[in-house]
């Protein structure tokens, strides 16, 4: 066997054990530029943007919903916008009250569980006659 051909038998075999390796992971532990994720899913609102409509003087309530982080409670906070007069948003993400005016209110909100993994998003509630 010459050099050339000896040379090219451990370049083949080195290439199935790569691919061996790379298939079932030989028992390798997670290295420096691996991603690995233990904690619990992001925070994520699952109520839909567009919220169940109103009528003026006719109480409302609306409870606005969460998954994922270390689970309920989730704390609800208004960041901006605003909500119709008499109606009022609290920290357990219950929307309630007694709508005073009519029309579109766009607002928003960021849920948080107990560790502060937050998140927000756009709402808009409409209150008719």
């Amino acid at each position: 066997m010459t050099v050339r051909r000896a040379l090219s038998a451990v370049a083949s075999l080195l290439a199935i054990l790569a691919c061996v390796l790379l298939v079932q992971g030989c028992g390798r532990t997670e290295g420096k530029n691996d991603i690995v994720t233990n904690g619990p899913p992001p925070v994520q609102i699952t109520s839909p943007g567009t919220i169940t409509p109103g009528k003026i003087y006719v109480p409302y309530n609306y409870t606005l919903q969460a998954t994922g982080g270390v689970g309920a409670p989730y704390t609800w906070t208004l960041n901006s916008g605003g909500l119709p007069f008499g109606v009022f948003v609290g920290p357990g993400g219950v929307i309630s009250g007694t709508p005073q005016a009519g029309g579109t209110y766009l607002f928003n909100m960021q849920a948080s569980d107990s560790t502060g993994s937050s998140i927000t998003r756009d709402f808009k509630l409409f209150i008719g006659p």
